[in-house]
């Protein structure tokens, strides 16, 4: 069952309403004096006006959301028409052309060492909604009525809020896929870098906890112990290499550097250690237990997309679901 696509000229009317604009309101926000072409479908809306649009509404928090939403109406193909495959759907003009606005993660910004921008994580929901056989195909689709938000709810999220748990679930099997395969290291080590940050800040791992429910969230308090630990051991290291306390700067580039494999830095740091009266004995444990924590949580949420694969099986298209028992099988 194809999954729904809203028309954008809809999207906008209630975006606006929620706005307590008027249409001559949104012309002046947006600064396009023609708007109630947009809403009646006159005249569609182009990649260079949807920033405008997300700023006039107040959504620039859900500016994944908008351009995901734009994305479908442009590129999914309505009913009658064949399907698209978006690597030939000429694409590259639009992405361009569209807002490159950062994510703001607020206090949880030591996640990562670089924010995606919202532009990304739009495109990882369509990768995570149509991604078949190693192409992004996009079926036929009738625009649908949009969805009457819940109290309290926007209508972006009425509407697509659901593509959400579509990119957490292929990312999550991009991260299996690659630490199954013996060629993926340059992949893998991109991957893990971005989250070496933790490291240096085992606070951000219990504020991550908090988003979760047991066991999930336990097995994150105890990662997030498990790094604290981890970080004495860089501390003494880098210690006893220049005599003076590190920053946490200096914490978070011998992470990165660990991480990233860059053992001719590592091995910098230990001959200076070595130089200035020897390296210390290093404890084992933190390592140990990150290990097996990292092991069960990723046992855990593999069975977490399994049992979702099985709730899902009525719901699926035979040769989708012959594909998802393959990549299982595979994996």
């Amino acid at each position: 069952m194809p999954h729904p696509v809203y028309p954008f000229k809809a999207l906008l009317r209630s975006l606006r309403a929620q706005a307590g604009l008027s249409v001559l309101g949104a012309a002046e926000a947006t600064e396009y004096w023609n708007y109630e072409r947009w809403e009646s479908g006159q005249t569609r809306v182009t990649a260079r006006n949807v920033g405008a649009i997300a700023a006039a509404f107040g959504v620039t928090d859900e500016l994944w959301l908008l351009l995901y939403a734009w994305l479908a109406d442009r590129y999914v193909p309505t009913r009658g028409q064949g399907s698209v495959d978006l690597q030939h759907a000429n694409i590259i003009k639009a992405l361009r052309q569209l807002p490159a606005d950062v994510v703001d993660l607020g206090p949880n910004k030591d996640l990562v060492i670089e924010p995606g921008r919202h532009l990304d994580l739009a495109l990882l929901c369509v990768l995570g909604r149509y991604w078949t056989r190693q192409r992004v195909v996009l079926p036929p689709t009738r625009r649908e009525a949009l969805p009457r938000p819940a109290p309290g709810q926007s209508p972006l999220a009425a509407a697509y809020g659901g593509v959400v748990l579509d990119m957490f679930n292929l990312v999550a099997r991009t991260i299996f896929s690659l630490t199954r395969e013996a060629d993926c290291a340059e992949e893998l080590c991109s991957l893990t870098l971005n989250l070496s940050p933790m490291l240096t800040s085992p606070s951000a791992l219990h504020r991550l906890a908090a988003e979760f429910e047991p066991p999930m969230a336990d097995d994150l308090h105890q990662a997030a112990r498990a790094t604290a630990r981890f970080r004495v051991e860089l501390a003494r290291l880098l210690e006893a290499s220049t005599g003076v306390p590190p920053t946490d700067d200096d914490l978070g580039q011998l992470a990165i550097d660990l991480f990233a494999m860059r053992m001719d830095r590592v091995s910098q740091v230990i001959e200076a250690a070595h130089q200035r009266g020897g390296v210390p004995d290093p404890d084992p444990e933190p390592m140990i237990d990150l290990t097996m924590i990292s092991t069960h949580m990723k046992e855990r949420l593999d069975e977490e997309i399994r049992q979702q694969f099985v709730e899902q099986i009525p719901h699926l298209d035979p040769v989708d679901l012959l594909d998802a028992i393959s990549a299982i099988h595979a994996n």
